[in-house]
């Protein structure tokens, strides 16, 4: 579209030419940015999806990057994985697992499934063997299944692990109640 006519005659200085030897910055033609590349940075990976795809593999011809305060060595980025900066994440699913572990026992017991409880507790152990709500969980299970021997040996494995990292090497007064109670007690069957 062409600028409209100037209404006043009294204006003599020409209209500007639209196309003038500057660019629309103001700066010379000859010093004018190149325009940018669009295309997209390559991936490090190439797969359907990412990294965590299992067919994904390395992208050789991507740059090898580990952002700016992770250097790479070799083959594999200096992270917070090698320095211990996971750890507490590590630690708040192992919590996760413990408690999921011992929820799910509980709700297996109150089912009426002991051996669906028993085999909870034991997947939550497999996670932490200090835990001890997953030991009294499992001493339960064994005990409603009719398995006092199993009952026994949880026990000692218990004792066994809370003498690894107790101080006094006693387990929690509620696992030895519960122990005891148990023992001491003949299920009707």
């Amino acid at each position: 579209m062409l600028p409209n006519p100037p209404t006043s005659s009294a204006s003599s200085s020409p209209a500007p030419a639209a196309n003038s030897a500057r660019p629309p910055t103001g700066r010379p033609a000859s010093t004018a940015t190149p325009p940018t590349s669009t295309a997209p940075t390559p991936s490090p990976w190439t797969g359907p999806a990412s990294r965590n795809s299992p067919t994904a593999v390395p992208n050789a011809t991507a740059p090898r990057t580990c952002g700016t305060r992770s250097p790479s060595y070799g083959d594999r980025c200096w992270t917070a994985a090698t320095t211990g900066g996971w750890k507490p994440r590590f630690e708040n699913i192992r919590a996760e697992i413990v408690d999921a572990g011992d929820l799910l026992a509980e709700l297996e017991l109150d089912a009426g499934r002991p051996d669906r409880s028993a085999r909870a507790a034991r997947t939550g152990l497999a996670s932490d063997p200090y835990a001890e709500q997953l030991w009294r969980a499992l001493m339960r299970a064994e005990y409603e299944a009719g398995n006092i021997s199993r009952v026994h040996e949880a026990w000692k494995a218990c004792l066994k692990a809370v003498a690894e990292v107790s101080a006094d090497g006693d387990p929690h007064p509620e696992t030895a109640a519960l122990y005891r109670k148990l023992a001491n007690t003949r299920r009707p069957g």
